[in-house]
Parts: structure tokens; C-alpha cells; sequence
């Protein structure tokens, strides 16, 4: 493995456009080493914890190489928890950025000119109102792996009115989405295409989330959390954009075509599989026919 890179390594490579440097123990860079790399566009330099820690004292050889033609950067994985003096000043051709599984606590302040954001595996509790409003170029976000999460504010993706993909998977601790997350004052309608939140820990979610989102939606993925099957999650019948995983969030009766959703909380007291068969909800009482599968329903508190 790599400790350390001589400043000159790079002479006589003008054409190298992309450089992956992952998985080595480098220590530091120096600002010069990608004099000769006029062409360089690709640079992956994910799991460097030495080097990520040199980075959080000065960044350097960070400022320089993002001064370049770099449109794509990955620093995955280096126990990064802050960026000193945002060193991110001159990224003027940065497009795509990867900060996947390092230490940060909050969402730090990126280029404005972003169309893809990796924040996986980070350690925020939180998304706050208008944590990502500067970045109305933003296309595909991913906060997967926010083991830490608990909570989506109102207004926390207000301004990212060019956003198609926005993956949350296995955020296993969130339990709050708030139903204004996706609007925000004068704001415009963020333009989803596909929104993931699979095996996160939502036991609920409103109808009025999406609804800023039905222009533009055509794939939403829910599988994995652990529904509270009321009248609250009835909306899942109506939809009209396509369901992911469909093993795990519903299934289509044979004859009808009728999507019948799954509920996980009493499939886990009973040890069976739970549908939505019927379900008309009226002033948030039940008003339903309930078809069980291969057990006996005892309560009629749960739209299923």
C-alpha cells in the first residue's frame, strides 16, 4: 500500500483523466502533484483515513486540485468530520462529490453547482429546513445509511428544483418525516422522478408528503419499514406512480389487479401476512372488510 506519493510521479502523464488512489495509507499530498494532469477529471481517494485527517488540518491540496478541471471527486471513508475554510472556493467544473461514510455530524456547504451528492454512511440526526437549498442544480442525492437519522424537517429539500433521484435506504433509525419536507416558502416544486426510503424505520407517512411530488413521481420505494397499517396509510391504494419491491410493500390480486399492502406489525405478532383487501376510512375511523391470511383477526384497529 501507498504512504506517500513523490511530488513528480505524475510528469508525462498529461492525458490521464481519471485516478483512483483508494484503499492506500497515504499520509499527505502535495498541492503540486497534479501539475502534469492538465486532463485529469476522475479522482477517487476514498479510504485514506491519514490523508482525510491531513485534510481536516489543511486542505490545502485540496483547494488546488479543485481549482483544475476536476468534475468528479470521492472521498469516501476517511474520517473526515469538517472542511477547514471551505475549501471548495474554486471546484468551478466539480459536478459530482462523494462524502459517503465519514464522520460528519451535519450537512456541510458544497458547491452550488452539484448534480450529484453522496452523503451516505454519515452521522447527522437530523435534516433541517433548507439544509440543501443552495444547490438547485442538485440531480441525485443519496442519504443512504443514516444509521443516526431520526428526523426530516419541514422545508429540509426546499430548493432543489432540478432533484430527479433521491435515495434514503436503510435509514433504520428514521421514524419522522415531516409532510412538508419536499416545500418551502415561494419555493419550486422539487421534480422527483424516484424517491427510495426502503428499510428505513418509518412506521408512518402522509399523504400530503407526496403530494408536491405527483407532477413528476414514477417510482417510490417503501419496502422494509415497519408500517403502522391505519387509515393514515390508506393513500397506498390510490397512487398512480409504480411501486418498487413489490414483494415487500404489496401485491396485486390475480383476478382484480387491486395492489393490497402489507403489513408488517402484525405479521410480526402473528408469525402471517396481513393484506389490504378492503379499506374505506371515514372522520379516521375504520370502516373496512378485513381478509386474513392463514390466521384469525382480533382486532379491527388496523386497516390491512
Amino acid at each position: 500500500m501507498l504512504t506517500s506519493l513523490p511530488e513528480k510521479i505524475f510528469s508525462g502523464l498529461s492525458v490521464l483523466s481519471k485516478l483512483n488512489l483508494e484503499m492506500n495509507r497515504l499520509q499527505d499530498m502535495h498541492p503540486n502533484l497534479f501539475h502534469s494532469t492538465p486532463h485529469l477529471d476522475s479522482l477517487l481517494l476514498g479510504y485514506n483515513t491519514a490523508l482525510g485527517k491531513s485534510i481536516m488540518n489543511s486542505a490545502d491540496f485540496l483547494k488546488v486540485v479543485l481549482q483544475r478541471n476536476l468534475s468528479y471527486l470521492a472521498l469516501n471513508n476517511m474520517s473526515i468530520t469538517k472542511f477547514p475554510n471551505y475549501p471548495f472556493g474554486g471546484a468551478s467544473q466539480l459536478r459530482h462529490l462523494s462524502l459517503a461514510d465519514n464522520p460528519m455530524k451535519t450537512v456541510e456547504k458544497f458547491p452550488a453547482l452539484l448534480e450529484t451528492l453522496n452523503l451516505s454512511g454519515i452521522e447527522v440526526e437530523v435534516i433541517l429546513p433548507r439544509d440543501f437549498v443552495s444547490y438547485t442544480k442538485l440531480k441525485n442525492l443519496h442519504l443512504d445509511r443514516l444509521i443516526h437519522l431520526k428526523s426530516v424537517q419541514e422545508n429540509a429539500f426546499e430548493g432543489l428544483k432540478s432533484l430527479e433521484v433521491l435515495t434514503m435506504e436503510n435509514c433504520i433509525e428514521l421514524h419522522e418525516f415531516d409532510e412538508r419536507a419536499f416545500v418551502g416558502p415561494q419555493s419550486v416544486a422539487v421534480p422527483l422522478k424516484r424517491l427510495s426510503l426502503s428499510r428505513c424505520g418509518l412506521h408512518t407517512l402522509s399523504s400530503k408528503t407526496l403530494v408536491p411530488l405527483e407532477p413528476t413521481l414514477e417510482h417510490l420505494a417503501l419496502d422494509g419499514n415497519p408500517w403502522r397499517c391505519d387509515c393514515k396509510l390508506a393513500w397506498i391504494r390510490h397512487i398512480n406512480f409504480s411501486l418498487e419491491h413489490t414483494e415487500y410493500l404489496r401485491q396485486v390480486h390475480t383476478i382484480s389487479h387491486r395492489v393490497t399492502t402489507l403489513c408488517t406489525q402484525l405479521r410480526n405478532i402473528y408469525g402471517n401476512v396481513l393484506l389490504l383487501k378492503h379499506c374505506a376510512c371515514s372522520s379516521n375511523k375504520i370502516t373496512t372488510l378485513l381478509r386474513v391470511t392463514n390466521t384469525k383477526c382480533v382486532t379491527n384497529r388496523y386497516c390491512l
